[in-house]
């Protein structure tokens, strides 16, 4: 099926440089299932596709309380490369998935392993208010691994 084609053409794409082949990236990687995601995710990084920004963000929106959280090692990728394309565009989504809720909210905190690398790329973007203050937050965070996000990039 078109699932097994998918991961000879990304390989292929991937090594001709160019605008053009970007945006073939952004369009499988709108369409294909999630585990295929993955294997594509690197090449945002990889290639600085800032154009791919908005399409990431779909994937660490807050998960409302009766939802079913998406992919943790996905949404773990999408942290990661937009920390890697440092755009500000990101900060908003990221700080809402670094923080922890309250129960008062409609929405779930999502596991430490994407807060802490959704804490990690507020420390790659460049610095404003808001970002500054969500990582002063996060340096008392209950979590240790969102804690140890804000150390490492101190150091």
């Amino acid at each position: 099926g078109p699932v097994d084609v998918i991961p000879p053409i990304v390989n292929v794409i991937k090594q001709i440089p160019g605008q053009e082949v970007d945006t073939v990236l952004l369009e499988i990687f709108d369409r294909t299932a999630e585990k295929m995601k993955e294997d594509i995710i690197p090449l945002f990084a990889e290639r600085k596709i800032l154009a791919g920004v908005p399409l990431l963000l779909e994937y660490i929106k807050p998960t409302k309380i009766w939802e079913t959280e998406k992919s943790i090692s996905l949404q773990q990728d999408v942290c990661r490369t937009l920390g890697v394309l440092r755009s500000l565009d990101a900060a908003e989504a990221l700080i809402t998935a670094a923080q922890a809720f309250k129960l008062s909210t409609k929405h779930k905190t999502k596991p430490d392993s994407i807060r802490a690398a959704a804490t990690w790329a507020l420390t790659q973007l460049p610095r404003n208010r808001d970002i500054e203050k969500a990582l002063a937050k996060q340096k008392n965070d209950k979590s240790h691994q969102v804690r140890k996000a804000v150390e490492l990039a101190e150091v």
